[in-house]
């Protein structure tokens, strides 16, 4: 069975026009994905260390491919140019599931 796979998204938005035409962009791209969004936040509070970014995304992918496939893809490219835009990103990592999942 294949086993989902994650990417997770932490940014601080400083421009939100462009930002709004990104999540536009980045929406129509995940179509036929499969994806799944398991949240989007602003609402990020630190129980240890720092928290240096406003916003976290977590996308459910079916698998380790599509998650590489999407981010990738052309569609996508052309989105990130505006989140580069329009925001800080802390960071976007790819997470693979571990076997521990559903147990």
């Amino acid at each position: 069975m294949t086993q989902p796979a994650y990417m997770l998204f932490a940014l601080t938005v400083t421009d939100e026009d462009t930002h709004q035409d990104y999540l536009a962009k980045a929406v129509d791209s995940l179509a036929g994905t499969g994806v799944e969004v398991v949240f989007t936040s602003d609402a990020v509070a630190a129980v240890e260390g720092d928290i240096p970014f406003e916003r976290l995304v977590l996308l459910k992918f079916p698998s380790t491919q599509a998650a590489r496939d999407w981010y990738s893809s052309p569609a996508y490219a052309a989105a990130r140019q505006l989140r580069f835009a329009s925001a800080a990103t802390a960071f976007a990592a790819h997470i693979e599931s571990g076997a521990a999942e559903g147990q």
